[in-house]
């Protein structure tokens, strides 16, 4: 059957061509001075129709071809025009649909990448004139999919995950010393644009590091050369590099934020650049800043700031004025050891104010905000020359130091003067990352198209703030690194369940700290925390038959840590040598909290949960100039205590025992004590 549509009188009047139109089973038949056929595949692809109230057009995209002023009342016309239209198109946008879903199959729907398909979507529906409000199931898909309909983009993501389980279960079993729990597979297989995985203490952040860049190089989703593995320490690079060439023959560059550095500014440059001593020898720069105030004593200027600094800000004060003369100054100073005590000062916190990298709008609005803004301020009148001097030493030697190294190296990426290879980047360590590091890591994945960035975390495990680190980087990593997933390991491998109780209770005090939950591969029948009370000054009083008894019970050996939040409270020498005699054949060695992070022994002993400056948490307040150069903290009291203290207690993988004053016990003693948390107690 044909229906036709008599030409429209009213187009003459706009000088307009009048058309004669008419439907075939071949497709429209245009009648004017010539007659045209345009088949009805074409017109599914190229025709659009516009309506108006009394009258419609056709556009015909490939022709730009324009047919007006049709009447809109011809509505058997139109009915049978707009059927045959919908019923070509159909194949059409079912096509296009599959193309989408394979590509959905192919790779990880990325957020960036569903954003993308959306528009795609968006675009065939309004290019088809389509309405999503359509009951077509075929519509319905493609309409969720140009609103990026979050449950279906997580249907896609369920789906992509599972099949890459099956695809290389041989490869996340084999790929450790034991199979990969399911929450570390869909780890190492989900890659959104930017991904942070949540890695409890033990729960086998490195075997997941070491498996998702064995997974990418086996699904044919990267080439080695294309993954960049970033450590804090250099013996942290070399592991993960060595076990990926040596068991499973991968290599990698795995290496830490200043060698990477170096590698990029050399690369840009032409040629390595000299590090300076002040940065790379100890004590280098607390002798040259000691130097430095003995030479600015010198200057009236800095006179007056450092008198105006002795009498007002520290304590105890000390009255300069009676130091008239340069020497009758010095010899003052050198009474009041004023210069001892601020040179050491003064070199931590040039330390901090180079790493820190703010401007100077950044620094006053934290020093305004400090507890006592002109105290802040009086020392930086004394940091500030002392900066300048060391930027001009660095210069005139034509050297650089660490905080150089990073600033230039993400310089040398946003100027183009470095071609990164790397499209897929984990960062180890991730709750350590400072302001400066995190922009050097922006930098390399905005320089390559498609890169992204992995990283491995554990904010409970944050303890590192007078570092640099900024924990906001990892609290709101979905705000400062968007799009972002965020998945966490759920196994502990290391302690059980009763240490488990009481360290992720005591962690999650602090709202601030994200919750998650770990299961434990170990559980016990008895409590393992146990806290010791004892006189003060008498630790080894309670120590000695206490590694006795652990030595009794632990035969066949083992490890003892003896833990402590301050070096000074760790047993050395010949009192290490007379408590490693009474737990032998036990291994027993000593660490600060600080620096046993990353390890581990069957049994912890903490020493020094006393109250007081040196307890812990210590009750030492920092110095309002080095406070406002540290990253903000958050306000929940001892956050950062209490992170330490979690990390002591998650180094054991049977027991604790934690000693305390029992007249004078710490807080968090008391707080385990009183709050009802399962431990066990003796002397208290």
């Amino acid at each position: 059957m044909t229906t036709s549509i008599p030409p429209v009188s009213i187009a003459s009047l706009f000088g307009r061509r009048r058309h004669r139109l008419e439907l075939s089973s071949e497709g429209l038949r245009i009648q004017d001075e010539r007659e045209t056929l345009i088949t009805w595949a074409d017109l599914a692809r190229q025709v659009r129709l516009e309506r108006g109230w009394l009258f419609r057009r056709l556009e015909l995209a490939d022709s730009q071809r324009s047919l007006g002023w049709l009447p809109r009342w011809r509505r058997t016309f139109w009915r049978t025009f707009c059927h045959q239209l919908q019923t070509h198109r159909r194949p059409l946008l079912q096509a296009e649909l599959q193309r989408i879903e394979a590509e959905l199959r192919r790779i990880y729907p990325r957020q960036s990448r569903w954003q993308a398909l959306g528009r795609h979507a968006l675009a065939l529906l309004d290019r088809f004139q389509e309405p999503q409000t359509s009951t077509d199931p075929l519509l319905q898909r493609l309409s969720l999919i140009a609103r990026g309909d979050p449950s279906l983009l997580a249907r896609y993501r369920e789906h992509f995950v599972d099949d890459q389980r099956r695809r290389h279960r041989r490869l996340f079993d084999a790929v450790e010393s034991q199979a990969l729990t399911e929450a570390q597979q869909r780890a190492c297989i989900i890659d959104d644009d930017r991904n942070l995985v949540l890695a409890g203490a033990g729960s086998g952040k490195t075997s997941t590091l070491i498996a998702r860049t064995a997974y990418l190089v086996a699904s044919g989703q990267s080439r080695p050369e294309e993954i960049l593995l970033l450590a804090y320490g250099r013996d942290a690079a070399r592991e993960m590099r060595e076990r990926l060439q040596q068991r499973l023959g991968i290599d990698v560059t795995a290496t830490t934020f200043h060698a990477l550095g170096q590698r990029i500014i050399s690369a840009a440059d032409g040629q390595r650049p000299s590090i300076s001593a002040l940065a790379s020898e100890g004590r280098a720069l607390d002798r040259w800043v000691a130097a430095q105030l003995e030479s600015m004593l010198d200057d009236p200027q800095f006179r007056r700031d450092l008198a105006d600094y002795c009498l007002h800000f520290r304590r105890p004060a000390v009255d300069l004025s009676g130091g008239d003369g340069r020497e009758s100054l010095r010899s003052l100073l050198s009474q009041t050891r004023v210069l001892d005590s601020l040179g050491s000062l003064l070199a931590q916190a040039l330390r901090r104010y180079r790493a820190a990298a703010l401007d100077e709008g950044a620094l006053e609005s934290r020093i305004a905000n400090s507890p006592a803004p002109e105290h802040a301020r009086a020392t930086l009148k004394l940091l500030q020359p002392l900066l300048e001097r060391y930027r001009r030493e660095l210069a005139e030697r034509g050297e650089i130091d660490f905080d150089d190294m990073i600033r230039r190296a993400r310089e040398q990426l946003l100027v183009g003067r470095f071609r990164s290879p790397w499209r897929f980047i984990l960062v180890d360590e991730f709750q350590d990352l400072s302001a400066p590091r995190a922009a050097l890591i922006q930098a390399l994945l905005g320089a390559v198209p498609d890169a992204s960035l992995f990283a491995v975390g554990d904010d409970w495990q944050s303890i590192y703030r007078f570092g640099g680190s900024d924990l906001r980087l990892t609290t709101r990593f979905d705000e400062c690194f968007a799009p972002a997933s965020i998945s966490a390991l759920d196994r502990t491998f290391r302690f059980n369940d009763r240490i488990h109780a009481v360290a992720s209770r005591f962690i999650l005090r602090n709202p601030s700290q994200l919750p998650k939950t770990l299961e434990t591969q170990t559980r016990s029948d008895a409590h393992a925390v146990t806290l010791i009370g004892h006189s003060r000054g008498d630790e080894d009083a309670v120590l000695l038959p206490l590694l006795a008894d652990i030595a009794a019970a632990r035969p066949q050996g083992g490890r003892v840590l003896l833990l402590a939040r301050h070096r000074f409270r760790l047993p050395e020498g010949d009192r290490l040598a007379v408590l490693a005699r009474s737990c032998s054949p036990l291994q027993l060695e000593a660490q600060t909290c600080h620096a046993a992070k990353g390890r581990e022994a069957d049994v912890v002993i903490l020493l020094g949960l006393d109250q007081g400056t040196w307890g812990f948490p210590q009750g030492q307040t920092e110095h309002p100039l080095l406070e406002a150069l540290l990253a903000p903290s958050d306000r929940f009291e001892h956050a950062e205590e209490r992170r330490l203290f979690y990390v002591a207690l998650t180094r054991a993988r049977a027991r604790v025992y934690l000693l305390c004053d029992r007249v004078a016990p710490s807080v968090f003693a008391r707080e385990l004590l009183e709050g009802d948390y399962p431990v066990a107690r003796q002397g208290l």
